[in-house]
C-alpha cells in the first residue's frame, strides 16, 4: 500500500563488503528502502559459554563500511538481484545469545572506532540448571527493554 514502509529482512545473506573486500554471513539483517536499520548475530549455548570473537569481527566489519551489498545465495525462488544499502548512524547492531556464563559487555562495543557512531545492543539470556534464564541488557540506545538488567 502505499505510505507504507518498505521492509527487507535478509536470513544468512551473503554481505559484500566495499570496504574491506571481503564476504561476511550476519545471521539477520534489516533493511529499509536504501539503508540498513539492523544487523543481528544470534548465538544459542545454552550448556556452555557462546563464543562471540567470529561474530563480533563480522559485525564491526559491517559497521565500518558505507555501504555493502546484500545478496541472496541460499534462496530457492526466483533470481533475486543483489542490492546495496548504506550504513548510517541510526543503524543498530545487535548481539544476542542464550548460553552460560557472565553478561559483561564485550570490549567490542568501545575499544574499536567501528562502533563509536553506532547504536548497539547486547541481549544475554544466562542459562543455569534448573533455574529460569537470567536476562541481561548492555546498549548504548535510550533504554533497555523491559524485564532486562544491567549486569
Amino acid at each position: 500500500m502505499r505510505g507504507e514502509p518498505n521492509r527487507q529482512i535478509f536470513i544468512e545473506p551473503r554481505v559484500e563488503l566495499k570496504g574491506e573486500e571481503r564476504v561476511v554471513r550476519p545471521d539477520i539483517v534489516i533493511c529499509n528502502a536504501n539503508e540498513v536499520i539492523c544487523v543481528v548475530e544470534l548465538k544459542y549455548a545454552p550448556r556452555g559459554k557462546a563464543a562471540t570473537e567470529k561474530d563480533m569481527r563480522s559485525i564491526g566489519a559491517i559497521a565500518a563500511d558505507q555501504t555493502i551489498e546484500i545478496s541472496l545465495e541460499r534462496y530457492l525462488g526466483p533470481p533475486v538481484p543483489s542490492r546495496t544499502y548504506r550504513i548510517s548512524s541510526t543503524t543498530l547492531f545487535a548481539w544476542a545469545g542464550v548460553h552460560k556464563g557472565a553478561g559483561q559487555q564485550s570490549d567490542v562495543w568501545t575499544a574499536d572506532d567501528k562502533f563509536s557512531n553506532h547504536y548497539f545492543l547486547e541481549l544475554h539470556a544466562l542459562s543455569k540448571a534448573d533455574a529460569e534464564p537470567r536476562l541481561v541488557c548492555n546498549t548504548n540506545a535510550f533504554r533497555r527493554p523491559t524485564g532486562y538488567e544491567a549486569p
